[in-house]
């Protein structure tokens, strides 16, 4: 299992992740979402919130408001370890991503 690139994002604002380049770029809720060269056709958005990183995976150009989302919740246990928990239980495209906190995770 891949663990997803991590930055301090301020303000809990949603950023795309674009493995080229390694950079992070700040999106907009509810905007289509940019391709990546890596893979055109899922595309990755990330949302930290304190030692909690959610991630979710989706077609290009969905909305965060369409339930079409794969999303894990990331903890940092602080000593280097990440534990990864899938919204639902499981690895579905079925979630929205507009507030990835509200969902379920197991």
């Amino acid at each position: 299992m891949a663990i997803p690139k991590r930055k301090n994002i301020s303000g809990a604002a949603l950023h795309t992740y674009n493995e080229t380049s390694d950079s992070y770029s700040p999106i907009a809720s509810g905007n289509p979402l940019p391709t990546t060269s890596s893979d055109a056709n899922i595309v990755t958005r990330t949302l930290e919130v304190g030692s909690l990183l959610y991630t979710g995976k989706a077609a290009d150009g969905s909305l965060t408001t369409d339930a079409v989302w794969q999303v894990s919740r990331w903890t940092d246990d602080g000593a280097g370890a990440f534990y990864q928990e899938k919204a639902d239980g499981d690895s579905l495209y079925d979630n929205t991503f507009d507030d990835p906190a509200s969902l379920s995770y197991s």
